[in-house]
C-alpha cells in the first residue's frame, strides 16, 4: 500500500517541532574590514598578531575562546606601518573587535595580550560596538606594542 501525502504531514510537523530552533535562517557570512596602524617595535617572542570579534565582551576566561573567526587568521608581517585587514564573521552585533598579540607557545591566556581595539568614535575611551549586516568597512584602529594589556586587565585577578 502506498502512503498518501496527507499521511506524511503529521510526520513532517513533528520533525520540524522537534528542532530546537525550528527553521530559522543561518546567519549570513560577511566581513569586518579596516586598517590597523602599528605603534612601537614588535616585541621579542612574538608568534602572531590577529584580529578577532566577540559578540559580547568576555566576562570569564572561558569566554575568551568564543571569538570569530575561528581559528583566527594571522596578520601579514612585518608588523610596521599600516595594514589593511578583513575578518570573516556572521552577520550580527559585536561588542569587541580586538587585536590580539600572541607570544610563542600554546594558545593560552598567559601568552595573550590585548594590543589594540576598535574604539567608539563618539566616545573614544570606550569599545566600539559594530553591527554587521553585510561587508562592514572602516573599522580602523591602532595596534600599540608599547601599551599591551594582559587578559587579567579585563578578567581579574592578575597574578602577583
Amino acid at each position: 500500500m502506498r502512503a498518501r501525502p496527507s499521511h506524511l504531514v503529521p510526520l513532517a510537523l513533528v520533525s520540524v517541532l522537534r528542532c530546537d530552533q525550528g527553521l530559522q535562517p543561518m546567519p549570513q557570512a560577511t566581513s569586518i574590514s579596516g586598517t590597523v596602524t602599528f605603534v612601537g617595535a614588535e616585541p621579542a617572542g612574538t608568534e602572531d598578531v590577529f584580529i578577532v570579534a566577540f559578540r559580547s565582551f568576555p566576562k570569564t576566561t572561558a569566554d575568551l575562546y568564543s571569538f570569530v573567526p575561528f581559528p583566527p587568521q594571522s596578520l601579514r608581517r612585518p608588523f610596521t606601518g599600516s595594514l589593511s585587514y578583513t575578518i570573516a564573521v556572521p552577520s550580527g552585533r559585536y561588542e569587541w573587535v580586538v587585536a590580539v598579540w600572541k607570544q610563542q607557545g600554546p594558545l593560552v591566556e598567559a601568552n595573550l595580550r590585548e594590543a589594540g581595539f576598535y574604539h567608539d568614535p563618539a566616545n573614544p575611551p570606550q569599545r566600539g560596538v559594530v553591527v554587521v549586516n553585510g561587508p562592514l568597512k572602516g573599522i580602523d584602529f591602532v595596534i600599540d606594542f608599547d601599551n599591551m594589556h594582559p587578559v587579567c586587565t579585563y578578567i581579574p585577578p592578575c597574578p602577583p
